[in-house]
């Protein structure tokens, strides 16, 4: 590609940069004049005092032609050159651009620097060493800096998440001599170090013993809160340290702040010493974040112990709410989360029902006559939640089947897991297959063929995985091929040598052959894993065919299916001729945009940011204008955690039906009231959006940011409708 123009026969004929691998380059074929409209309109949307080459560059990032980046972008003496340079290198996480990532370290500028960083770390595993005495050094180097005004990007941040990634010894004492420094430096180093431990899943006894020191702080340091973001990302802390660990939360429990849920996180970590503290912060109804009392409930569920049982036990009691109209009402308000998580933290065991006077409560509220669809909703919620704690492992106990006042999936899902709690044979298979007709809510249909992995004892279940296999549902379809790919003995005739099953082969060759969504990433995915599980030699062509495809997570998905199915090792690159149409979106990328969604229990807001996700934002405003938000129901809620939304059919499983958006993720820090762009792996994002309700830092780094979010998300919960989005431009937007 020319260094100084690019030219509009060159834009057409870009061909894929591999997701991650590099590929050949040919010159112009027949889609040249299909490829080169969005370029032309994207110069025609460039402000006026950006340079071109700022948008001849983005073109390049979204088709991952990062070979097509050349030295005199890096050493551009326009800054705003040299990052969107960069910014294409370190998303094409490709190993051959690691040498111009490592060039572009000693930038100057932080945001070059962040990206550098970030870039090296995604690439950091296949030139560990090398990179990670890289990336030591010039943190060193910018220690010795003068101090930068905050920019887009946090350099610091970039390179912790980097020296994380890297996760070597030298990265992670790295960072560890970062925890005495500059807070700026010390919180972003706690983040860093929680992706050693995620890596590693154990935590160095220095290590430990520094985090513990920075959360106690010194008289050179105030305590850090976030050095305990670590200790967070282990099951079960190390026992050597649990006293001060202890100790160092109950302190730090007393004070206020965006990372305080990292203290209840940890105390999840420890036993029966933190039960109290945790009953303490779920049972108060004031002083906490409806976040942290949810957190504190998903913490003594973690914990392994009757007393955190007890301790729920008597939250919900003290939680549940009085059989009255006006009270229920409150129902749609940030504490119901933390009850809903609360019960959901209780375990069953065995076939032993759990029994309480809280939960008693709940399944004998009453639905007040004339309540809106939202109180409504949480009632049915409640009272099954509560019922299928009572149930035992008797799916006819007459509570459960009447909790669900409108008889919907929320009734079914909870018969569901009680039927899950015992054999599936006899009535209760009766039952549970009753769940599989195509009249019963998708999402129900899904859950009752993902419960059979748990239950080899099941019966008949080929015909099942058959009709599965033919349903119109995304969903039904990826978790009956995920069930044939994770247990493919059960789809067989014969073990030695391996048959399959003539039926479901069919089955599988008739999915193959099918036409999906353009953004069915997930499903075809899960259908060749099927193919290869159950060594299908009909569908080598169409794995062979997936092995070039322009998207890395499918051809993933048919390197694993092609090796099971034998044969000269597969690489899975994308063919020469391969080439990547610019996305659509590029025509008219749209400025910072408001959108205001009206739901049945208020207006919350998106406050949508294109700077470091241009495309995505564009694809997010497009759907909007285009009301593919509107009457949409929120179907995932993690209180305390996360809100998604962008789904039809409510399971998770779909999206808009356009071409699959290429990742636009940033090293930029979770923080709560971000939004993100929902994945299924690379480059799947297709309409689904996320907002964290707390600090989230594991995601950091792994989403696609699109904005913030304002407005009593915390209240929203799962099947809540969102009725309309009203969209507004920001009155500065160019």
């Amino acid at each position: 590609m020319n260094p100084a123009f690019l030219t509009m026969g060159l834009m057409s004929g870009l061909l894929l940069f591999a997701g991650c691998t590099p590929a050949d380059r040919k010159g112009p074929d027949e889609t040249a004049e299909k490829q080169g409209a969005p370029a032309m309109a994207a110069e025609a949307n460039r402000r006026s005092d950006e340079p071109a080459r700022v948008h001849e560059l983005l073109l390049l990032e979204n088709t991952r032609a990062a070979g097509q980046v050349m030295d005199t972008d890096l050493t551009n003496a326009d800054p705003r050159v040299r990052r969107s340079a960069v910014r294409v290198l370190a998303r094409a996480e490709s190993e051959i651009v690691r040498d111009k990532l490592l060039a572009s370290l000693s930038d100057h500028d932080p945001e070059v620097l962040a990206w550098s960083a970030y870039g090296l770390g995604r690439i950091c595993a296949r030139d560990r060493e090398r990179t990670t005495s890289r990336l030591v050094a010039r943190s060193v180097s910018l220690g010795l800096e003068p101090p930068v005004a905050a920019g887009r990007l946090d350099p610091w941040v970039a390179l912790a998440g980097a020296l994380g990634k890297c996760a070597s010894v030298q990265a992670e004492q790295s960072l560890v001599s970062w925890l005495s420094g500059p807070k700026q430096r010390a919180e972003a180093a706690a983040m860093g170090l929680g992706d050693v431990v995620s890596q590693h899943r154990r935590l160095e006894e220095e290590t430990a013993a520094s985090l513990l020191r920075a959360t106690r702080g010194d008289a050179a340091n105030d305590p850090l809160t976030d050095a305990l973001f670590p200790f967070t990302r282990l099951k079960r802390a190390p026992v050597r340290v649990n006293e001060q660990l202890f100790e160092a939360c109950r302190k730090r429990l007393g004070h206020d702040g965006s990372a305080r849920v990292f203290v209840l996180r940890s105390l999840g970590t420890l036993g029966e010493e933190a039960v109290e503290l945790l009953g303490t912060v779920l049972r108060s109804t004031s002083g906490y974040s409806p976040a942290e009392r949810a957190e504190a409930a998903r913490a003594l569920g973690k914990i392994d112990s009757p007393a955190a049982q007890k301790e729920l036990l008597r939250a919900i009691d003290e939680l549940a709410p009085i059989n009255d109209p006006v009270v229920l009402t409150s129902l749609v308000g940030p504490g119901f989360g933390s009850l809903m998580t609360a019960l959901g933290s209780i375990r069953v065991t065995g076939k032993k029902a759990v029994r309480s006077r809280g939960l008693d409560a709940l399944t004998n509220l009453d639905t007040p006559p004339g309540a809106p669809a939202s109180v409504v909703r949480r009632i049915s919620m409640l009272r099954c939640a509560a019922a299928r704690l009572g149930a035992g492992s008797n799916a006819s106990f007459p509570r459960l089947l009447s909790c669900d006042s409108q008889k919907g999936s929320v009734g079914a899902l909870a018969r569901l897991s009680v039927i899950d709690r015992d054999e599936l044979v006899g009535s209760r298979a009766t039952i549970w297959k009753s769940y599989l007709d195509p009249k019963v809510a998708v999402v129900v249909r899904q859950a009752a063929i993902k419960m059979l992995s748990g239950h080899p004892e099941a019966k008949g279940i080929v015909p099942l995985v058959v009709a599965a296999l033919s349903d119109e549902s995304l969903g039904v379809v990826t978790e009956g091929a995920l069930l044939i790919a994770a247990s493919p003995e059960r789809f067989s005739v014969k073990t030695e040598p391996f048959q399959a099953d003539p039926k479901v082969a069919e089955a599988l060759l008739q999915a193959m052959g099918r036409s999906w969504p353009k953004d069915a990433i997930e499903t075809k995915g899960a259908i060749a894993r099927a193919c290869g599980a159950l060594h299908l030699e009909q569908a080598r062509s169409w794995l062979t065919s997936l092995c070039s495809d322009s998207n890395p997570t499918l051809r993933q998905h048919a390197k694993q299916a092609l090796q099971s199915l034998g044969g000269a090792p597969p690489t899975c690159e994308p063919s020469p001729s391969t080439t990547v149409s610019p996305a659509p979106e590029l025509a008219r990328l749209a400025p910072k945009t408001t959108l205001e969604l009206d739901t049945e229990v208020g207006k919350v807001q998106l406050h949508l940011d294109p700077t470091f996700a241009p495309v995505a934002v564009t694809r997010i405003v497009q759907l909007a204008r285009n009301r593919f938000y509107d009457d949409m129901a929120v179907h995932r809620v993690v209180p305390g955690f996360v809100v998604q939304f962008g789904d039809k059919q409510g399971d998770g499983y779909g999206g808009a039906g356009l071409e699959a958006l290429r990742c636009e993720n940033t090293p930029v820090a979770f923080r709560q009231g971000v939004v993100g762009m929902a994945l299924g792996g690379r480059d799947t994002g297709s309409s689904q959006i996320f907002v964290t309700l707390a600090d989230s830092p594991h995601l950091n780094g792994e989403y696609a940011v699109v904005g913030t979010a304002t407005g009593p998300w915390d209240v929203l919960t799962e099947g809540d409708r969102i009725n309309k989005v009203t969209i507004k431009v920001d009155a500065a937007a160019p």
